[in-house]
């Protein structure tokens, strides 16, 4: 299929010292502008604007459709899936908010009247950078970051209204809905605040008290007095997850930090069966953590050949399965019943180098399918969660091993279903940042599995430096035809 790669720069937003004012081009302020720590606003609203209706093609392959998109190119992110299943995503190209139609392929794209007062940098191909979309009531919100405001539209009348940020306040990044029906969001500033538009369309931003600054990067409601933000320190990149009452009406929020939770460059969050999941934007892994029992537990992403990490973004999750992307292994993730990983390439063929990665940074939940956007190869696409791939990995017997230093054990898998192609057989664990093991080590019984089908076993060696200290780890087992990743996870205890 034509994948329409284009080698524009890498996005993100935080990573690399948040990469805002080198990728986007402003600067973040050091001294709020405005005092008070609780602003009261009253939006502006424009005239209608006319939406632009178009048909859009798709194409496949494996479990992946992608549809492309009119030109010039959109930059599609934050895509938003509705009750009747159709998508809400950003343009930051148009700029807008576009709305598809999957039954019938229907684009209808909502141009935002923007101002002239923008942060963004001159040269690039897009006017105004949009991170989060979701609707409330009888609008949907998107985040304008580059324009410090936050837009709703009304589909019935095509009005958008505007609530722009006082001074001092800025880069709106990710929304949430509470249950009360407020908007929240998150901003991308020097002095850590929590916006909250009410449904009576009034603004409040609450200042934060976090450790060392830290902003908060995205919220979640449990329910109406519990909900949780991560933080990230910008010089730093250390995260924290905080707990806090949204119904106190204060003017500060002082947060509870959760004990024993310690990240690296928290971005995102979904909630799902009691268990609160974490992605970390740096290492190339996961956080899952249990709000009943406490317990904290890391998962690694296969090891990513394009470079040292695969910079988990965003993630949503159901009862069974948690889903992400992984923005620079060019890959959608799906976990299940934390023990299982399986991954999908956006592309095909692959990406072989980083510079021909699809940037797809965000993602969402529909029925039966994850849906994801490519901010540079100009496409909306979805993976059929209802079509499994062709070929599997099992683990035969424990996967909770116990192994003292200077020790080792041996371990079955078996590779079932029908792969045409050789399988390669990989292995990543929690040890550090990139997933490549150090001090424990991983011999399996054979390299690469021959294209075949039925039932193939092979075994895996694993072995624990003298050097390694006591802990926790989390290994994959990976086999992989390119396209498709299937991994085994096991759950090593070093005393």
């Amino acid at each position: 299929m034509e994948t329409h790669r284009k080698k524009y720069l890498i996005i993100g937003v935080i990573v690399a010292a948040i990469i805002i004012s080198a990728v986007f081009g402003y600067s973040i302020a050091t001294q709020p502008k405005v005092p008070s720590s609780v602003v009261p606003t009253q939006p502006k609203v424009p005239s209608s604007v006319v939406p632009i209706v178009n048909r859009i093609e798709s194409s496949s392959f494996g479990q992946i459709t992608e549809f492309k998109l009119p030109t010039p190119d959109r930059w599609p992110n934050a895509p938003y899936v509705d009750k009747d299943g159709s998508i809400w995503f950003g343009e930051w190209g148009l700029p807008g908010l576009a709305h598809f139609l999957p039954w019938n392929m229907t684009l209808i794209e909502y141009p935002i009247p923007l101002s002239n007062k923008s942060t963004a940098q001159p040269g690039f191909n897009f006017k105004v950078s949009i991170w989060s979309v979701v609707r409330a009531g009888n609008y949907i919100w998107a985040t304008l970051m580059e324009y410090n405001q936050i837009v709703a539209l009304d589909p019935a009348t095509s009005k958008y209204i505007f609530f722009t940020l006082p001074e001092g306040y800025e880069s709106p990044y990710t929304l949430a809905v509470s249950p009360q029906g407020s908007v929240w969001f998150t901003m991308i500033s020097s002095i850590p605040y929590l916006g909250e538009i009410l449904p009576n369309m009034s603004l409040i931003i609450r200042q934060v008290e976090t450790k060392d600054f830290q902003i908060p990067s995205s919220i979640l409601f449990v329910n109406k007095t519990e909900a949780y933000f991560t933080g990230i320190s910008l010089s730093t990149y250390k995260s924290y997850l905080y707990r806090f009452n949204p119904s106190e009406n204060s003017k500060v929020i002082v947060p509870e930090i959760v004990k024993d939770v310690n990240l690296t460059a928290a971005n995102a969050m979904s909630f799902s069966e009691g268990t609160l999941w974490i992605t970390e934007h740096g290492p190339t892994d996961i956080v899952s953590y249990n709000l009943s029992d406490s317990k904290l537990r890391v998962y690694p992403t296969s090891l990513n050949t394009l470079t040292n990490t695969a910079l988990p973004y965003f993630i949503v999750s159901s009862a069974k399965n948690v889903y992400f992307n992984e923005h620079y292994g060019n890959k959608i993730a799906v976990l299940t019943n934390g023990v299982h990983l399986t991954e999908y390439s956006v592309s095909n063929p692959p990406a072989e180098n980083i510079s021909a990665i699809d940037n797809v940074l965000t993602l969402a939940l529909g029925k039966d399918a994850v849906w994801f956007t490519s901010v540079t190869s100009n496409y909306i696409g979805f993976l059929n969660l209802s079509s499994k791939p062709n070929f599997d990995i099992s683990l035969q017997g424990t996967r909770d091993i116990t192994l003292a230093p200077s020790s080792n054990l041996t371990l079955k898998f078996v590779v079932s279903g029908k792969w045409s192609k050789p399988l390669n057989i990989s292995f990543s664990d929690t040890e550090n940042f990139t997933g490549s093991p150090r001090l424990i080590s991983f011999k399996p019984s054979i390299n690469q599995i021959q294209a075949g089908s039925g039932n193939f076993t092979f075994n895996v060696t694993i072995g624990a430096s003298n050097d390694i200290k006591p802990g926790l780890y989390t290994a994959a087992v990976t086999v992989d035809d390119g396209l498709v990743y299937q991994s085994e996870y096991i759950f090593i205890t070093i005393p």
